[in-house]
């Protein structure tokens, strides 16, 4: 790349015909990615782009989990890492498959263990409440247990009201963030949701 415009839209009618637009080349994205499955690639990719403000978090990125922000796919990360290999994502060796339910990889662990500086020591991709994926802070909405109907919710960023546990995004995402990994609270993006490993552990929609 020689040469990079950057334009400036300030015309009401203007954003909303390039916010189409933008959304149909993030949907085209999107949908690449749909057909491909974890156990199709050698290995995953990583992400460190928020250490900046939560030091301990590495977000991991599979092709049927996407990075919480919902900014970064597999594809996404692969690239970025050939591009800029001293840069925030680098590709992690799946190691051995322990449990294919849970998304239990040795390889993931031993990133986790060296991205969080020890911090993390074990991971399940796809588990809500054992073990989940740490999260820094900037995630799509946040999914959250509820004991009192053993079930699971979920409330996104732009929603200004409160949870069904009565408490709003801001709590939640307070519970969840800073790169900790807590059970019964996890930052997700909008594409996990339509990933057949979505919380697959705990049962996924039918929770």
């Amino acid at each position: 790349i020689e040469k990079v415009q950057v334009t400036f839209y300030t015309d009401p009618k203007a954003v909303e015909e390039q916010l189409k637009f933008a959304r149909e080349v993030y949907e085209a994205r999107d949908a690449r990615v749909r057909g491909m499955r974890d156990e199709d690639v050698d290995e995953f990719y990583g992400c460190t782009l928020c250490q900046s403000f939560a030091p301990t978090n590495v977000c991991i990125i599979t092709p049927q989990r996407y990075a919480a922000c919902g900014a970064i796919s597999w594809l996404d990360a692969r690239a970025s890492a050939r591009i800029n290999p001293s840069g925030p994502n680098f590709p992690i060796p799946k190691g051995e498959c322990k449990d294919p339910d849970l998304g239990w990889y040795t390889g993931v662990d031993e990133a986790a263990k060296k991205y969080s500086m020890g911090e993390i020591e074990h991971i399940n991709l796809y588990s809500l409440l054992d073990h989940p994926p740490c999260i820094c802070g900037c995630f799509e909405a946040v999914a959250f247990y509820i004991p009192e109907v053993d079930g699971i919710g979920i409330v996104h960023r732009d929603f200004k009201g409160v949870a069904v546990n009565g408490l709003p995004f801001s709590t939640l995402a307070d519970q969840t963030a800073g790169g900790r990994q807590v059970p019964g609270f996890n930052g997700i993006s909008i594409e996990y949701m339509r990933s057949s490993r979505f919380f697959k552990p705990e049962g996924g929609w039918s929770r």
